[in-house]
This record gives C-alpha cells, structure tokens and sequence, in this order.
C-alpha cells in the first residue's frame, strides 16, 4: 500500500503542468497592452494607468522600509522592488517615482516594445545612492513572443542604453537587477536574450528518484527479514 501510494505521488509531481507564470492567473488574462503611443499596426488601447509611486522613510541615513511599487494594470506593466537599506540618503523621506512615456530613440541593437519607464528618486535634503544589489525591476513586454526581449537601461535622453542582465520571470514579464535612476525598456536586441528564470522541476524529479530508490531498499529489507523469519519459523 505504501509503495503504490508512493508511485502515486510521483505520478502526479510528473503530470502536474508547471507553475503558473507571473502575472498569468487561472481564466484571468493579462489586460492588452496599454501604450502611452501606440505603434503602428498595434491595437489602440486605454493609457497607461500612469506608472507607480511611493515614499520611503529613511532612518540612520538608509531606507527603514521595504519599497515595492507596481503600476495599476492586470497584469502591472512595471514593478520596482526596494529592499530595506536598498538606498542611502541624507533625508528621511525618499520619493520613488515610475513614470512611462513614450519611446523616442531606441537602441541601436533592436527596437523597443512596448513603452519607456523612468525611474526617478529623490530625497529633497541631498543625493540618494544605491547599497544594494538586490534592487529589481519588472517589465510586462506586449506579448509572449519567443525569444523574448531584455531589458536595457539610459541615464536619460542622449545617453547609451546598455544591457542588462534579464530573467524571464513569466509567460511574458522580465526581470534584471535594478542599477540606478534613469529609463528602462524591454527591447528584442540582436545582441542578448533572456535567461529563464529557474525552475523547481529539477528538484521535483531529483526527489523522486530518491524516494524511489528508498521504497527499493525499504522492500529489499522488508523482504529479507520475512524470509529470514520463515527459514527460522519450525
């Protein structure tokens, strides 16, 4: 009973599907895309629901609260997370403010989808830096297309966008460590793909091959010691 109930475990770890992406819940899709400017040849849409925003309070000089901000869509176009003591500032409120807008000059190494978000932050008493680098930003790119874009980072108007080093976190929403104030883009680069984000199935699989090797031993034992009991019985 206990080896067929075993199996049966692992049968259904094998047939469960994987988990459900970020942002993709069960009969509840995505709402379309919302641009700031539609493209040519996209659906026109609602505006953006106008990005995210909060305040952070600062206490021995860094941030004493977790920062998580996500834009107002289903799913968010945009999430920024801050963890506590992510920022230094010599103030003691911080303004996190993320901001879309339209596209204007894109990368040199593909185009953009879907809109540009600014990041800004700011502390009314001086400069605030970055500690940490466990900051992260999310982007929900238009669709699912596959290979997906990376995300890529500019200072501001006129700078280089750069790459960065981007994990697809769900069906079609990216993620890349966050490095500094500035513009932040989904873009189909010629250069990089995303990483796929990690999965637990390696794990789940390695756990069946070791509770299937326990049952076997626990069965060779069980059926050594009855044998041994009925050579021994008179």
């Amino acid at each position: 009973m206990w080896a067929f109930s075993a199996l049966l475990v692992a049968a259904g770890w094998l047939l469960t599907p994987h988990p459900v992406p970020v942002y993709d819940g069960i009969g509840m899709p995505d709402d379309p895309y919302r641009y700031v400017s539609t493209p040519q040849g996209a659906s026109v849409t609602a505006q953006p629901a106008g990005g995210a925003q909060g305040i952070l309070s600062v206490v021995g000089g860094v941030t004493a609260q977790l920062g998580s901000l996500s834009s107002e869509e289903f799913g968010p176009q945009v999430s920024v997370y801050l963890p506590v003591g992510a920022l230094s500032a010599p103030g003691g409120k911080i303004t996190v403010k993320v901001v879309p807008q339209a596209p204007t000059r894109p990368p040199a190494d593909g185009p953009i989808d879907g809109n540009v978000y600014r990041v800004s932050i700011t502390d009314p008493a001086g400069p605030v830096t970055f500690n940490s680098r466990t900051s992260m930003i999310y982007l929900r790119a238009t669709t699912g297309r596959q290979p997906g874009p990376v995300i890529e980072h500019r200072l501001g108007p006129g700078q280089k966008w750069r790459l960065l080093d981007t994990t697809r976190s769900g069906n079609d929403a990216y993620s890349a460590v966050l490095p500094d104030v500035g513009e932040y883009a989904l873009v189909y680069s010629k250069l990089a793909h995303p990483r796929e984000a990690a999965s637990g199935a390696g794990w789940n699989y390695g756990l069946i091959i070791g509770l299937l090797v326990l049952l076997f031993v626990l069965s060779t034992l069980v059926f050594a010691v009855r044998r041994r009991v009925q050579e021994v019985e008179p």
